[in-house]
């Protein structure tokens, strides 16, 4: 039972060993609108007071949980917090194949598990299906068996055209500039994003990579927010001179940017460099360049 009750049509379901016993529940989920599922390391169980905080889930029984997913042929919105619980390809393949086709908002948090490409597989499968995904938050990070995935993953983005807002985090996934230049054709394709935020922390991408998101971004008209962290990559100080002529001639309705560099190689001289380039082509100040 809740503490307190969600708002009618609305799911919550919190806890790591709480999770274990709702997967074998079957629960009448047909007129949820929004559900959401949260076991970040196991923390915050609602169902048992005894869980030890940290606990994963492993690779648990999700028979019951797919069941009930199933049902939910009127949500929405759905939001699973599922991170650090050492969950692999049988856990993926069994939930996310069962995901509602009429999502419209998708937040789905899987970084440090031990996911690979044919685990990612049935959500992206699922996923080319969805036509009225408006805001996607993925957070695949330090599942460094999905790096093999990320040409389908690009060829799926690539269809969701509806999409305004896009939170993506790959991180530590030992991505290069190829990879990145794959992703980065995708977003392109995505013309009526408004808002995009990229976590690339800890890859292998070098200045040209970086400039070439920047490239690709500045072909979506729309686009007003930009976010992306490259901390602990392969940047040097070229980077300013590939971004300026990346950045050049695009971006026409952006007046929010924030870029990450820390911890790689450029110079802060070459950063305020950067941030006057900017300022003097945009003719704008809301931006955040940090090395």
């Amino acid at each position: 039972e809740y503490a307190e009750q969600p708002p009618p049509g609305v799911i919550e379901i919190q806890g790591g060993k709480g999770v274990k016993d709702f997967l074998g529940i079957n629960l009448n989920l047909s007129q949820v609108k929004t559900f959401k599922i949260e076991c970040y390391a196991g923390h915050f169980s609602l169902f048992d007071e005894e869980i030890r905080e940290g606990e994963p889930l492993g690779e648990v029984n999700v028979g019951g949980l797919a069941e009930s997913m199933s049902q939910l042929k009127k949500v929405s919105v759905l939001m699973m917090d599922l991170r650090e619980n050492q969950l692999g390809t049988e856990f993926m393949t069994e939930i996310l194949s069962k995901l509602p086709k009429n999502l419209k908002v998708i937040h789905l948090y899987l970084s440090r598990n031990k996911l690979e490409e044919a685990g990612l597989k049935p959500f992206l499968e699922r996923l080319s299906f969805s036509d009225e995904v408006t805001e996607l938050s993925l957070d695949l990070g330090y599942n460094r068996g999905l790096k093999n995935g990320i040409q389908q993953f690009s060829e799926t983005l690539e269809g969701l055209d509806q999409i305004k807002k896009l939170d993506l985090d790959l991180s530590g996934l030992g991505l290069g500039d190829s990879q990145i230049n794959t992703v980065s054709k995708a977003l392109a394709s995505l013309k009526k994003l408004k808002y995009i935020k990229l976590r690339l922390q800890e890859n292998e991408i070098s200045g040209s990579g970086a400039a070439a998101i920047f490239k690709h971004l500045k072909l979506i008209g729309a686009l007003d927010t930009i976010i992306i962290d490259f901390k602990n990559n392969r940047i040097k100080d070229n980077f300013v001179t590939s971004f300026s002529d990346a950045f050049f001639g695009g971006l026409t309705f952006l007046k929010h940017l924030e870029i990450s560099v820390k911890e790689n190689m450029i110079s802060s001289y070459s950063i305020n460099d950067l941030k006057a380039w900017i300022r003097k082509v945009r003719n704008w100040r809301n931006i955040s360049v940090v090395a």
